[in-house]
């Protein structure tokens, strides 16, 4: 069952890959519907960080090694994690409520900051993923290590 879920942690380079992909082309190419597709992309990226929470690997690189074993470090990098998967979330929330905020917005834009701040939720879950799967890697060098 391991096997099977680090076999499906590499299905986030796609996601990450094709989020990209579109974030930049839809930035570049900046017509009336970049922002729903720009939306769409970081809400891959955010997929792309949930499935990348999914592996289970046994050894420690050696950049993990050096992180773990200074504690101020490991604190300093999940606080970062922490407010950044916050903030991202805080963002989305304000992108969906900016019709309420601005009920003179026409419908079609209103519709594109809803999902772009969908996308931007699913990026905040997909780090806040990412920093559980930190944070548990993290306990278990220190069981390892005590």
């Amino acid at each position: 069952m391991l096997r099977f879920f680090n076999i499906l942690s590499y299905l986030r380079w796609a996601f990450f890959a094709y989020g990209a992909f579109l974030v930049f082309y839809e930035s570049l190419k900046g017509d009336n519907t970049s922002l729903s597709e720009i939306g769409f992309g970081i809400f891959l990226i955010g997929i792309g960080f949930a499935i990348g929470s999914f592996s289970v690997e046994k050894d420690f690189s050696k950049g993990e090694r050096k992180l773990f074993s200074k504690p101020k470090r490991f604190q300093f990098q999940k606080n970062y994690l922490l407010i950044i998967g916050l903030l991202s979330m805080v963002i989305g929330f304000f992108f969906i409520s900016i019709k309420y905020i601005n009920p003179s917005l026409e419908l079609m834009r209103a519709d594109q900051y809803t999902n772009l701040g969908n996308g931007c939720i699913a990026l905040g879950f997909g780090i806040l993923f990412e920093l559980k799967q930190f944070y548990e890697r993290y306990k278990e060098y220190n069981k390892l290590n005590s």
